[in-house]
């Protein structure tokens, strides 16, 4: 992952640089867009669908079919609605309203995804992985191709609609080798309400988080056009690249952090807060360094066209300190079973960044964004 993170970092750059701000803003306001309209695709069935297929495996199909049919029904209304919404949003732009078109086709394809929750319950990510790094190698190649070749913005948006499509048809045939055809004739309305009844809370959660994360590149494009999104994408693509630290660390760690819990809660509340100064610390080690580098930073990777990205990634980087805290609180509200707790933190930060967003960057461009975030 750390290794497909970096060549998809130094891809990006490049094309980045290949398209410039304007097609590059408005190719990630369009991802922005449907990453917004299908955050709620999933259902928050991720881990309650792996938690049920370790305790029931032998209602596999049933569990995996249901799941496959709720996210396709939800696929097919989210499609449906990023169609609806954006000539409302962004009338007379054509040429957007077709970026969405094919993008969105995604949302659909997502439904397939379900099978890696199986892959996962009988800890047999490597099947996909193989999968996912073989696709990754190929179609970066593609993509540098495109690149040599002077391709435009559709030419990328065609090739990752080929690359996710190929890799669902590729989860499928795994999926019918070690169990047989993915099938909607298992699927049990009981069985769909007892999953959407536990997960609902962790899907309001997780929709929460794709809001706020994403809701800035949105607004921005509505309020100052595609150019400030692409200048904004790059500070924040630079910015965002240190967030799979703390999750690694999360995951490694929690485990000694449990089992702590066992023998003395004192123990257990000392590496939790080790945990999170260490988070804290860790975060202000990149922050600090990365605040007097941005500028040349940015120039060195994306070059003058996007130089105004320099002073953004000086304030967004800031934004890490308070990603790295919540991942390990995350962690305290999963172990001590506060949903609501999580659930709360996730909206009321989500609410603030829209609230700060829409006061924010008529009066700062681009900076308020950042300092809303």
């Amino acid at each position: 992952k750390i290794f497909r993170m970096g060549m998809g970092m130094f891809l990006g750059v490049w094309i980045a640089r290949y398209l410039g701000p304007d097609s590059y803003g408005k190719l990630n306001y369009v991802i922005a867009y449907i990453a917004l309209i299908g955050s709620f695709t999933n259902l928050g069935l991720d881990g309650v669908v792996v938690r049920e297929l370790i305790k029931e495996k032998a209602q596999k199909q049933e569990i995996i079919s249901t799941s496959f049919l709720l996210q396709l029904i939800a696929g097919v209304f989210a499609y449906g609605g990023a169609i609806l919404l954006i000539p409302i949003l962004r009338p007379d732009e054509s040429d957007l309203f077709w970026m969405v078109f094919l993008v969105g086709l995604t949302l659909i394809f997502r439904s397939v995804g379900v099978i890696k929750y199986w892959y996962e319950a009988q800890v047999l990510s490597k099947y996909f992985v193989w999968l996912e790094n073989g696709l990754f190698f190929v179609f970066s190649g593609v993509r540098i191709l495109l690149i040599l070749n002077g391709f435009g913005v559709f030419a990328f948006i065609w090739v990752g609609l080929i690359e996710s499509f190929i890799s669902l048809f590729g989860y499928s045939l795994l999926y019918k080798y070690h169990n047989g055809s993915l099938s909607v004739l298992h699927a049990n309305w009981k069985r769909a309400q007892t999953l959407l009844r536990d997960s609902w809370m962790l899907l309001l959660s997780g929709l929460a988080v794709i809001v706020y994360m994403r809701i800035d590149q949105i607004m921005i494009g509505q309020m100052m056009g595609d150019e400030a999104v692409g200048v904004y994408t790059a500070a924040v693509k630079i910015s965002e690249v240190w967030y799979f630290i703390p999750m690694t660390i999360a995951s490694s760690i929690f485990p000694a952090i449990l089992k702590a819990k066992e023998f003395s809660q004192k123990l257990y509340l000392e590496r939790l807060s080790l945990l999170h100064s260490f988070m804290f610390l860790l975060a202000l080690m990149i922050a600090i360094p990365m605040t007097f580098l941005s500028d040349p930073i940015i120039q060195m990777f994306f070059g003058e066209k996007f130089s105004e990205a320099g002073v953004i990634l000086a304030i967004h980087i800031w934004a890490g300190i308070f990603v790295f805290l919540g991942v390990a609180s995350s962690r305290y509200y999963l172990t001590e079973n506060l949903p609501k707790g999580e659930l709360y933190k996730s909206i009321s930060g989500c609410l603030a960044n829209i609230v700060l967003n829409y006061f924010l960057i008529p009066l700062y461009g681009i900076k308020g964004a950042a300092i809303a975030t």
